[in-house]
């Protein structure tokens, strides 16, 4: 059920974007936890540059699901080089 609802959670974070409207940290982590749980990995990475680049604060659940979407789609290099961007 959780996953299950991924687009939903995608669609509202795109409609954010494109309104303009102001994001925080919750959304993003929000959006990067759905992209985990279906293997987008690409995009939770993209999301988390994204929540830097609007010096938005990054938890370490952020840096987690990033990780854990990489290990899901077996991308062990990029696990790590999200990793070595936590230090």
């Amino acid at each position: 059920e959780k996953g299950a609802r991924w687009q939903e959670a995608l669609g509202m974070f795109a409609d954010l974007q494109h309104q303009a409207l102001e994001s925080n940290t919750a959304i993003h982590n929000a959006a990067i936890f759905a992209c985990k749980n279906v293997g987008l990995w690409q995009l939770a990475v993209a999301m988390l540059s994204g929540m830097r680049a609007a010096n938005l604060e990054t938890l370490h659940i952020s840096f987690n699901a990033a990780m854990a979407a990489c290990a899901n789609g077996r991308r062990w290099r990029e696990a790590l080089l999200v990793m070595a961007d936590l230090r």
